[in-house]
């Protein structure tokens, strides 16, 4: 279609009209008189203004000697360069016979005896129409995948430029404008004014090194289309086109967008177009309009291929997406706190993830999605200090955060140490530890504890406070010595300290009690059988502090003080008795240990 067309020194310029380039072969200028003076101006009848332009216009028309529809593209003015550039244009197309290039059919003269070029008519709108519509295209379609029908265009405009570089020809202006789909999904490349030969053997066509001046359009131009040089164009150069429609396909505008013709001009120069790593292609786009012509697709083939593979891929790309966003989601999850909630997310995620790694292991950005997901659950069990679960996690990693490994080395450090302390704590407060010892020396001690009184009775030791000081005196250091032998065991046992404890406290409260009741003057056997009182309180004590079971014997020396205070003379063979099934009981407690709970 024409368009709108600027001199770059106009300050004037719309920043969407199409630069020219004046430079065409000269051996052209010759030969175009001689082209025309047989031309026969009768046999088209024109109609309705198609299309127009800054040089141009396009009408339809009826030729009548084949009676069919055609369009006629002619010029506004007399200019020799307009002249010149529509006939270079010509013969470019009559080069390209291709299904996606609008064919010539002929060069005639209108009235005024200047070259208008015959050419077939397309039904059909300017595919930037359509891609402002996406309602249209549905209906075209007959499906809402509006993307995927753009992106099938784009390989179709493909297809016409990669035949153009087979035959050595640059388009300079690709860009939706000049695209035109017809109403049954025809696609035709359009407007190849500005079309050069990478050929230097090709006289008849502009040569790309012999072009002095910026051209194109500026919104979409590559980098070294301003620079005025010819030696720097390339199929690299309508590569980097291609990539701005692909571009435009998916933003939803131009790579590059300005109020005016010198602000476009500029950003071409010193601004790469910006993409978000979010959107579909974001990779092939950026290879497509990278800076450097090297880094670009070798060959629109290249290109194709990229974006044919990225097709075949949808699903796929679709569930990155969706692992994306429950990635995000897993972030806000994690601020709230809710465990089951991270873990729901975390496994949905990699749900979706694995199955594109299924499906394309080179997805864009797979990697570094899976990452960031293992990532926050990691720092997040981190938090909650479960390092084991945080550890398995980055294994999975070929390259975890430093600083999130140090994290989990020094929390390992942490709950190994704390591990260690609990190890400490149980074995210490287990009645397990140490219970050998401990059953040897209660064993001796409970073995005194009977004999000691049933002996001073068989022997018939005087009664008063002699006997009574002297019995508890020999308890003492028989205690004594009992916990300085096995002490080594006992500091183990938080038990065996506990009740030997208790064990040297009842001696030395014994004695001290005896002592005390004999300077106050109470007759010996009624000290004797209060004495009996602190056993009570005693083996209540370790009843309470270290092991239940104790607390069966408890109640015979309370009858035990009882008895002996009512009946101070057989106060010796009460306590006699309660000693025995004290010892029974404590023998049956210190040979059973059981394991305390927790």
């Amino acid at each position: 279609m024409a368009e709108p067309t600027v001199d770059l020194d106009d300050p004037d310029a719309s920043p969407g009209a199409t630069l020219r380039s004046s430079v065409v072969p000269a051996g052209l200028v010759e030969v175009v008189e001689q082209l025309l003076v047989a031309d026969d101006t009768g046999d088209l009848t024109l109609g309705a203004t198609l299309g127009a332009g800054g040089m141009g216009v396009v009408r339809a028309a009826n030729q009548r000697r084949l009676a069919r529809e055609v369009a006629v593209k002619s010029l506004r003015t007399d200019d020799p360069s307009a002249v010149t550039a529509l006939l270079a244009e010509a013969w470019v197309i009559g080069r390209l016979e291709h299904p996606n290039i609008v064919p010539i059919y002929d060069i005639s003269l209108d009235a005024e005896r200047r070259p208008r070029l015959v050419m077939k008519k397309i039904s059909g709108v300017e595919w930037a129409a359509l891609l402002d519509d996406p309602a249209e295209v549905e209906r075209r379609a007959g499906s809402d995948d509006v993307l995927g029908w753009h992106l099938g265009v784009l390989l179709t405009v493909c297809n016409a430029v990669a035949f153009a570089h087979s035959r050595g020809i640059l388009h300079r202006d690709l860009k939706p404008e000049n695209v035109m789909v017809g109403a049954y999904g025809e696609v035709f490349v359009v407007d190849w004014g500005l079309a050069v030969s990478l050929r230097d053997d090709d006289p008849d066509l502009p040569l790309a090194r012999e072009q002095t001046r910026p051209a194109g359009t500026p919104a979409y131009m590559a980098p070294e289309m301003i620079a005025g040089i010819g030696g720097l164009l390339g199929v690299h150069t309508d590569i980097y086109l291609l990539g701005g429609m692909l571009f435009r396909i998916v933003a939803g505008r131009p790579p590059r967008t300005g109020a005016t013709l010198e602000e476009l001009m500029r950003r071409i120069a010193a601004e790469t177009p910006e993409i978000d790593p979010r959107w579909p292609l974001a990779d092939v786009i950026a290879r497509a309009l990278d800076p450097d012509p090297l880094q670009r697709h070798r060959t629109v083939q290249d290109l194709q291929r990229d974006i044919r593979d990225w097709l075949s891929h949808r699903d796929a790309v679709a569930l990155l997406a969706s692992g994306q966003q429950r990635v995000l989601d897993l972030c806000a999850a994690v601020d709230d706190g809710d465990p089951e909630r991270v873990r729901e997310i975390y496994t949905e995620a990699q749900f979706a993830l694995r199955t594109v790694r299924d499906r394309w292991p080179e997805a864009p950005g797979l990697h570094e999605t899976v990452a960031e997901d293992v990532e926050v659950r990691a720092r997040f069990e981190l938090v909650r200090g479960d390092v084991g679960l945080a550890t398995e996690l980055l294994a999975g990693l070929p390259d975890p955060p430093e600083e999130l490994r140090e994290a989990i080395d020094t929390l390992r450090r942490e709950v190994e140490r704390e591990a260690s302390e609990l190890a400490d704590w149980r074995r210490d407060t287990d009645p397990r530890t140490g219970w050998i010892p401990r059953l040897v020396g209660g064993g001796v001690l409970a073995a005194g504890w009977v004999a000691v009184p049933v002996g001073s009775l068989l022997l018939g030791v005087d009664k008063g406070y002699p006997r009574e000081l002297g019995i508890s005196a020999t308890a003492l250091v028989v205690t004594l010595l009992i916990v300085g032998v096995f002490f080594p065991w006992y500091f183990r046992s938080q038990v065996s300290r506990t009740l030997f404890s208790l064990l040297v406290l009842m001696r030395v409260f014994s004695l001290v009690f005896l002592t005390s009741a004999w300077l106050a003057g109470l007759p010996a056997e009624l000290a004797g059988a209060l004495e009996t009182n602190v056993f009570f309180i005693t083996l209540t004590l370790a009843a309470a502090l270290v092991e239940r079971r104790l607390a069966f014997a408890v109640p015979f020396y309370l009858v035990a003080v009882l008895w002996g205070v009512a009946h101070p003379d057989l106060s010796l063979r009460a306590l006699g008795a309660a000693n025995l099934v004290v010892a029974l009981n404590t023998g049956w407690v210190l040979a059973f240990p059981r394991r305390l709970a927790g």
